[in-house]
Formats: C-alpha cells, sequence, structure tokens
C-alpha cells in the first residue's frame, strides 16, 4: 500500500476519530443523555468498522463507483473529497473479514446504524424510545469483536476505567 493514502481514509485516521466519537458518546453517558449517548456510540461503531477494513486495505472502505475515492485508496491523491461505503456495506464486509463478525453482530450494526439514519434524517427520535438495556451489551460486543480483529480492546480504545463496565456486560452476557 503506497505511504501517501490520503489521511482521511486510513486505518489509523479511522480509528482515532472512532476514539473521538466514542469519547463524546461517554460524556453523554455519565450526564444521564442517553439518546446522543447512542447517537455517538452508532457514528463511533461506524468509523471503527471502516477502520477495520482499511486495516486490510483503504480500498475495502471507499465508495467503489467513486472513481476518484478508489484511486485515493491506491495511494494516488487527486482529491480530497474521499467517500465512503454506506454502513450496510461495511457491515457486510465485515462479516467476510471479521471472524466473529456473524450475521447476529451485522444485524444489530445495521438496527443500530438504521436508527441513526433515522434520527438524522427524519423528524423521528428512534433513540428517545431506545432502553440502554436493550442495545448497550451488543454494541460492546460488536466493538470488542472488530477492536479484537484489529488485535486492540477495549481498554485501549476508550481507556481502562471506562472499559470497566462495558467488560462486567460482555462477561454477563458469556455466562449461561
Amino acid at each position: 500500500m503506497a505511504e501517501d493514502v490520503f489521511i482521511a481514509i486510513t486505518s489509523e485516521a479511522l480509528h482515532a476519530k472512532s476514539k473521538v466519537y466514542m469519547g463524546r458518546a461517554m460524556v453523554r453517558k455519565a450526564a444521564g443523555d442517553l439518546d446522543e449517548y447512542q447517537l455517538w456510540a452508532s457514528l463511533a461503531l461506524e468509523l471503527l468498522g471502516k477502520a477495520a477494513l482499511s486495516r486490510q486495505h483503504p480500498s475495502l472502505a471507499v465508495d467503489p463507483l467513486h472513481a476518484p475515492s478508489l484511486f485515493v485508496a491506491a495511494g494516488v491523491n487527486i482529491t480530497t473529497d474521499v467517500k465512503t461505503i454506506t454502513a450496510k456495506t461495511l457491515f457486510e464486509r465485515l462479516t467476510h473479514l471479521v471472524p466473529r463478525f456473524d450475521k447476529l453482530v451485522q444485524k444489530f450494526c445495521m438496527d443500530i446504524a438504521e436508527r441513526r439514519n433515522s434520527e438524522l434524517h427524519s423528524a423521528d427520535l428512534p433513540f428517545k424510545t431506545m432502553r440502554l438495556d436493550a442495545w448497550e451489551a451488543h454494541y460492546w460486543h460488536a466493538c470488542d469483536t472488530i477492536l479484537r480483529h484489529m488485535k486492540s480492546s477495549l481498554e485501549d480504545w476508550i481507556g481502562a476505567a471506562d472499559a470497566a463496565a462495558p467488560r462486567q456486560l460482555l462477561d454477563e452476557r458469556r455466562q449461561p
């Protein structure tokens, strides 16, 4: 892979931005703003997934119908207007790349992406009615699955202190 791939689609840049968004999510959770927590978390998840794809190769994260983006992914920086894939494409591709990213994880990720789209593109308030216990353990499982594939962890992504509660949810989820 060329060293000069536009920064916006490198795995490192996408991972770093996902960390920023997850930080915003954790601040909103601490403030009791659970709908905004879910919004920022959904954005962080999508960026984390794109970071995993880009880690394999940046071309996996760009829109294949946008030729300038493919050039950038190949290391030919002809534009800064890089288009990335949709959430649907992202989560489908992750099922091929990440062994533990199965159809159940994919479905959860699509559900949260659809709620995000509804939140951003309509007058609907899908996060307002979503109970924390209905999505959070699934969310952390999806993130943990992607992070493990990237040879990382929740602790690396959000810090040890913030990772304690998600780790507990994951441990409880694994128990019969």
